[in-house]
């Protein structure tokens, strides 16, 4: 039949943390249908091989096309900074990925630390050292992987002291009143703002990739004109997860949760 306007965006993740990805999609796109895969059964991508990696990429991408998504968005930056190039090469829908939001923290003009927060395999990668190159001369940026937040999340903590106290062991090095901006490299970072902030103090700034790309992907649908013409009055999500029902509900409460702080 080939794509349409009707049929849902795809989203994919290592875990759990691309459900803020999707929740800024609904957010943004309120009429669109969408369906998520997290591959938790696996995660995190960051302890494995490239290699693993793409191919996990791979199936999750084959996932969503059965699923008849006209669009997808890596929602996930250790997939998209390992995987991106050959996911545009085999599938023809727009596949969109995402990136340390290192171009807009560089816009808010701050003097200051910048820290980028991701996984190591996210931190290692061209790509980060790619968008330094071009936004970032003039400036000074810490990488920070910080990898046991991303283990929390995975588990649905994305507040209170357990996650406040990984914040501040992540930080233990750095002075807050030396940072001006923390850089989101991994979209499980996109639940922990208000805790960051928390910790470090409301001066810092938070530059997160969620908004970005998915006024992106708007642009890329209406170039195609692909968006959908339906009005809907709930959102319409469907939502799979390798890891089985603990992790399918874990996303639909963390979903819920984000959509109450950017609503």
């Amino acid at each position: 039949m080939g794509v349409i306007k009707d049929n849902p965006i795809g989203m994919f993740d290592s875990g759990l943390g691309g459900v803020s990805c999707l929740g800024q999609g609904i957010y943004l796109l309120p009429n669109e249908r969408f369906v998520y895969f997290g591959d938790s059964g696996v995660a995190p991508y960051a302890l494995l091989s490239k290699t693993e990696v793409k191919n996990l990429c791979f199936n999750a991408c084959d996932f969503l096309v059965e699923k008849a998504a006209k669009a997808i968005v890596v929602a996930c930056n250790t997939a998209t900074s390992v995987a991106l190039a050959d996911l545009r090469k085999k599938y023809d829908i727009p596949v969109l990925g995402i990136q340390p939001a290192i171009k807009p923290a560089v816009s808010f003009g701050l003097t200051g630390k910048i820290i980028v927060m991701a996984t190591s395999m996210t931190l290692q990668s061209k790509m980060v050292d790619n968008l330094i190159d071009r936004y970032g001369e003039g400036y000074e940026f810490v990488k920070l992987p910080c990898r046991r937040l991303i283990t929390l999340v995975e588990s649905g903590t994305i507040d209170g002291i357990e996650i406040e106290g990984a914040i501040k062991e992540c930080f233990k090095d750095l002075d807050p009143n030396n940072i001006s901006t923390v850089v989101i490299g991994c979209t499980h970072f996109g639940f922990l703002k208000k805790a960051i902030k928390k910790v470090l103090g409301n001066h810092i700034r938070i530059a997160d990739p969620n908004e970005g790309i998915i006024r992106h992907l708007k642009s890329i649908l209406e170039q195609e004109n692909l968006l959908t013409d339906k009005m809907i009055d709930d959102p319409m999500v469907e939502i799979y997860n390798s890891g089985g029902e603990v992790f399918i509900e874990n996303s639909k409460k963390m979903l819920e949760k984000y959509l109450l702080r950017i609503s």
